[in-house]
């Protein structure tokens, strides 16, 4: 696999959480193969959404939002389906369809008001792949997502890096610590907002329930 390749690959990977670190990215994708079946999903959707986008000659400098959203919809159908032929077969034209939109949703939007695309594509083309998934017969729901972990570093940080991690569809202690750290080596202040980000969220949802659960 070539150098330039595998970097813009791991940069879209680096790309969800805002860093543009290559080994940070490679850091961030080993994480979801905490969940074998949701890594490996992920990595088929991001190889194949980078390849497309280099064949067909788009804009080089769009590289990681083609890989980030369509990583992004292959860890949902990863999260969701056991992966197989015909999981691979849905992760291929989906992703190869996410880079379309992607570059017709980035084009509206900045010809607009120049307003960044972010993960809209993958929002627009996870709906029709899970659609599609949901009225499948050939597929099977993957539930290792939902099965109790083991405690890690205490139930109120593992909820955290729980959230964190779910960020790619890896909701798990230890996807979310290396997250964690891999944004606190990038930047502390990234780090902050994330923490605060969680905190926040949970106070308002405990407000709303009368429940942290």
């Amino acid at each position: 696999m070539p150098k330039r390749f595998l970097t813009e690959l791991l940069r879209g990977y680096a790309a969800l959480v805002f860093v543009d670190r290559a080994w940070l990215g490679a850091v961030f994708a080993c994480s979801t193969f905490i969940f074998p079946n949701v890594g490996t999903a992920g990595l088929l959707g991001a190889v194949t959404g980078l390849v497309t986008a280099t064949s067909l000659g788009f804009p080089k400098h769009h590289n990681r939002l083609y890989v980030l959203n369509s990583l992004l919809v292959g860890l949902s159908l990863g999260a969701f389906f056991e992966f197989s032929p015909y999981l691979a077969g849905l992760i291929l034209l989906s992703a190869f369809f996410t880079v379309f939109v992607t570059v017709g949703v980035a084009d509206s939007l900045w010809r607009w008001d120049r307003l960044p695309a972010l993960s809209l594509p993958f929002v627009l083309v996870a709906v029709l792949a899970a659609t599609i998934a949901h009225s499948y017969t050939g597929l099977h729901r993957y539930d290792a997502l939902h099965v109790e972990t083991a405690v890690w570093f205490g139930e109120g940080i593992d909820t955290f890096f729980n959230a964190l991690g779910a960020t790619y569809f890896t909701p798990h202690p230890l996807a979310g610590a290396l997250l964690f750290a891999g944004i606190f080596l990038r930047s502390r202040y990234l780090a902050l907002l994330a923490l605060s980000g969680y905190l926040v969220g949970l106070l308002v949802f405990s407000n709303l329930t009368n429940t942290p659960d």
